[in-house]
């Protein structure tokens, strides 16, 4: 008799994501997970009680994903780097990034850890440390919003000018313009330094 193979909740969660990956979080069912492994759903369901578990698991391994892509020195810009990231994400990910950010799904805690990680991230960023705290988190709220819909329109195809030179030129035009509102001042979006 051949020895039974067993799987580690990391085994199970890295199949699941790949199968998130190529078909959308909707691919992920215990029945699914274990074709991927050549395995029955008992190692499944001895790891993960519940579909909905396995999925928050994933979408947790997504989101370091993702916050792994906005912690890249892109630019000599912290605040640049993030949205580039982020942006890249969605392009590179994007079954990864329709889960978390545009599939109806309870699991709002997860990209609510990624902003909190983003906000956590800016308070580094010497450029905003004579700012008030306040005016920091509604700069980020405004320049969230176009990235995040920059980075829409790129998951689903509408944008298709989307190097990463293209897209360091959109958010840093952008950036500027919305920084300088809050600021009066900002580097000039042609000298920002892309290090990619």
């Amino acid at each position: 008799m051949p020895p039974k193979t067993t799987f580690t909740k990391e085994k199970i969660i890295v199949a699941a994501l790949e199968l998130v990956r190529k078909n959308g979080i909707s691919a992920i069912s215990a029945r699914n997970v274990a074709k991927a492994l050549d395995s029955s759903v008992a190692p499944i369901y001895s790891c993960f009680s519940s579909t909905e578990k396995l999925k928050k698991a994933v979408l947790q391994m997504a989101n370091n994903i993702l916050i792994d892509y906005s912690t890249k020195d892109y630019t000599d810009k912290i605040f640049l780097n993030m949205g580039v990231g982020y942006v890249r994400f969605a392009r590179d990910e994007k079954n990864l990034y329709r889960a978390i950010f545009l599939e109806d799904n309870h699991f709002n805690d997860i990209s609510d850890e990624f902003f909190q990680f983003m906000m956590f991230r800016l308070s580094q960023d010497n450029d905003f440390e004579e700012m008030p705290k306040e005016q920091v988190q509604n700069l980020f709220k405004d320049l969230w919003i176009f990235v995040n819909g920059m980075a829409n329109m790129i998951c689903v195809g509408i944008l298709k000018e989307n190097s990463d030179r293209e897209i360091i030129e959109n958010l840093a035009r952008v950036g500027a313009a919305i920084i300088t509102s809050y600021l009066g001042e900002f580097d000039n979006p042609e000298d920002v330094q892309i290090k990619i």
